[in-house]
């Protein structure tokens, strides 16, 4: 139901002519899909992985397709730091862009210090039996392999509100601000002359999907949304690359979640991961199951007017309950 990091890499894969996607083959924990869309003499890039390390790896994986342009310009499409923490690879006269909420929301993360500093006590909290040990592993495999104490923050150099149209080489490309689902703002880049979608976070192919802000019925408006443009093919912040019917069973699904919370409100969070998993639909074979717990506990936290999960240390409880309900789910496995 669940797996560590894939050991398999990610590679680029030609979508449609002059617009192409690094992806990773399973799109884990911060195993963040990127774009590259490419017009007559320059370039725009979408999202930056979570370090140096990987954001290098990804220009140089581009570097041959880039040759003879400019890359004029990046789009961050949220504020999770699995998608923009890279940024510091990017070269010096890139215009770097995303909406105003989400640079934001970006300037109140915490330093990536800290998620190193957290990332070593879990490597050793993680020897010690109960809860705390069985979540301190968790923690370790959603931020072991990356490589924080190296990234530098570098933030957007542009913010638009609303929509935003450019032209890239010839090529027309939209940024479409989104509001709150995902994340307390997220965006999307629309390709209309080759009908493909990045749509970030808003987007999970073959995993399941995590809310952090919210609420759900909001997230299914934006999906709705994006079924609306005469696209054909939408990239997710992470997983594989959908088609109109993968759109609808995302949003099918935080249907059925949102649906299932208004039903049974006193309902723990860890059981909701465990329901949605026996339901018997398509979903049931993502990975992550367990992230339905986070996405429970952040719409009922919306339903009570409190605040949502903010920042990656404000994530950890939510981080910890589906630690628990990944355990849970392993053992009606066996």
């Amino acid at each position: 139901m669940t797996r560590d990091h894939a050991a398999d890499g990610p590679s680029v894969r030609e979508l449609a002519a002059g617009t192409y996607a690094w992806l990773w083959p399973q799109g884990g924990w911060g195993e963040t899909n990127c774009g590259l869309v490419l017009g007559k003499g320059e370039a725009l890039l979408i999202d930056t992985p979570w370090d140096l390390r990987l954001a290098e790896q990804l220009l140089f994986e581009f570097a041959p397709l880039l040759a003879g342009r400019r890359l004029r310009l990046a789009v961050n499409t949220h504020s999770d730091g699995d998608h923009w923490w890279g940024n510091w690879a990017l070269p010096l006269a890139t215009e770097i862009v995303t909406a105003e909420p989400v640079l934001a929301a970006m300037r109140k993360e915490p330093a990536p210090v800290l998620l190193w500093a957290l990332r070593g006590a879990s490597g050793v909290a993680g020897r010690l039996p109960g809860r705390l040990g069985s979540c301190s592993r968790y923690l370790r495999g959603v931020f072991g392999p990356f490589r924080f104490k190296e990234v530098v923050l570098r933030y957007p150099d542009t913010a638009f509100r609303g929509r935003w149209e450019v032209t890239v080489g010839g090529r027309p490309v939209e940024l479409l601000e989104l509001g709150a689902a995902h994340t307390a703002c997220d965006l999307a880049v629309y390709l209309p002359d080759a009908q493909v979608v990045f749509a970030g976070d808003l987007l999970f192919g073959a995993s399941t999907p995590v809310m952090w802000h919210g609420p759900i019925e909001r997230w299914v408006k934006v999906l709705d949304g994006l079924l609306e443009l005469p696209a054909s093919l939408y990239v997710p912040g992470h997983g594989a690359v959908l088609e109109r019917p993968g759109v609808v069973q995302l949003r099918d699904y935080l249907s059925a979640l949102g649906e299932l919370l208004e039903r049974e409100p006193t309902l723990p969070a860890e059981e909701v991961a465990r329901r949605l998993v026996g339901a018997g639909a398509a979903w049931r074979r993502w990975l992550y199951p367990e992230r339905a717990t986070i996405t429970a506990i952040a719409q009922r936290q919306q339903r009570r007017g409190g605040p949502p999960f903010s920042g990656p240390l404000g994530r950890l409880p939510g981080l910890c309950r589906a630690a628990l309900a990944q355990a849970r789910l392993e053992a009606s496995c066996r």
